[in-house]
């Protein structure tokens, strides 16, 4: 089991690199069946790159050999502490189908995966978001 004084360092490393790198992220969910959906919202800093694909998967079959397999091209993977999140009064457990408003490029992000125990040692919760039509 880590240490008191390793997690405080690695929270501290991860929530200053996240603000450092990072840009403003706007996390939403929305909740309730229409007309009655209520959205939450926060805006937190967090970090969010492109995925490439992994080419080293077998692409689908019957596609063309351009498709290749594991991540799609468009997907971007986001990095954010959890305990930003909960200062900003966003709703944890950070869930598939939250939304993820990018503030340089207005660019709407579904969440399609959550992975908040890879980085949980440093407080900081690992997702990946597609693009929004």
């Amino acid at each position: 089991m880590a240490s008191a004084a390793l997690v405080a360092a690695a929270t501290s490393a991860a929530s200053q690199g996240i603000q450092l790198a990072g840009v403003s992220v706007t996390f939403k969910r929305l909740t309730g069946v229409a007309p009655s959906v209520t959205t939450t919202s926060a805006t937190v800093t967090a970090i969010v790159r492109s995925t490439l694909p992994d080419t080293t998967e077998e692409g689908e079959t019957g596609y063309s050999g351009n498709k290749p397999g594991g991540l799609s091209q468009d997907e971007r993977q986001i990095l954010v502490m959890s305990q930003d999140l909960t200062n900003a009064g966003f709703p944890l457990p950070l869930k598939k189908g939250d939304q993820a408003l990018l503030a340089p490029t207005g660019e709407l992000l579904a969440i399609t995966r959550v992975d908040p125990m890879k980085r949980a040692l440093s407080g900081t919760i690992e997702a990946y978001g597609v693009g929004v039509a």
